[in-house]
């Protein structure tokens, strides 16, 4: 199923995120889950409280997080 970047484009401008669930598979997204907790693979990790920004923390992908996600399924 091909992704509808002019609907992903309008949720983008209405409140500043979109739902692609087509932009990967289940076994995609579970394997990248489950290197979460590894720093390995990731290009930066950023504490939201270190910043100032309240609680919770988000990581980077790299660049290239298609062939990264292959080689950690």
């Amino acid at each position: 199923m091909a992704i509808d970047w002019s609907a992903v484009s309008a949720d983008l401008d209405a409140q500043g995120w979109a739902v692609m669930p087509t932009l990967l598979t289940a076994d995609n997204c579970n394997a990248v889950a489950g290197r979460y907790d590894q720093d390995q693979g990731f290009r930066s990790h950023v504490v939201m409280a270190r910043h100032g920004f309240g609680r919770g923390e988000y990581k980077y992908l790299p660049i290239r997080c298609r062939r990264w996600s292959r080689s950690c399924a």
